[in-house]
């Protein structure tokens, strides 16, 4: 009965919704002002961090730093000072870290400090930082040609949805 039920729904949505409704260019546009936030990628920056929780560590680790600032020096700085678990393995790297996911004292260093600069150390609620963005990846908004298919498609869904409700509606009042 079940599997009748459902070839009996099937026969009906196949019937009643149109397999690609059509989408006017300027439902498009509308649709991609009226959420163009959906289609923005906001700057983000690759950094990386040394957390310890007393100052000295953090003025030892940027000293060592300062000498030498490869990936090897600061995997083995981060190693022995850093007490960032979830960074300390990895050289302190943290990749694609957008405004407002730390806490606000290290947020604004990052995004006020100049691309290979050491910064630091500095306080935070966590502790002590020593900091060096590594690459700065530009915000970026899609342009409406690179996300048409995709509003399109979001589009007729949204119509298959509403005629689908109007045909429940409808019948169920009949």
């Amino acid at each position: 009965q079940r599997i009748q039920l459902q070839l009996i729904s099937d026969r009906i949505q196949s019937d009643v919704l149109p397999q690609n409704p059509a989408v006017a260019d300027d439902e498009i546009q509308q649709y991609y002002d009226a959420n163009i936030s959906q289609f923005e990628q906001p700057e983000s920056r690759d950094v990386r961090v040394i957390l310890t929780k007393e100052q000295a560590d953090a003025q030892a680790a940027l000293a060592a730093l300062q000498k030498d600032d490869s990936d090897a020096s600061f995997k083995q700085v981060a190693k022995k000072y850093s007490v960032d678990e979830a960074t300390k393995s990895t050289g302190g790297l943290r990749q694609g870290v957008v405004q407002g996911q730390s806490e606000p004292a290290l947020d604004n260093q990052i995004f006020t400090a100049a691309p290979n600069t050491l910064v630091g150390p500095f306080k935070g609620d966590a502790g002590y930082y020593v900091i060096e963005v590594q690459k700065v990846t530009p915000a970026v908004t899609s342009s409406l040609d690179d996300v048409r298919q995709q509003i399109s498609q979001t589009l007729v869904a949204q119509r298959q949805q509403e005629i689908a409700q109007n045909f429940q509606d409808d019948f169920q009042t009949k």
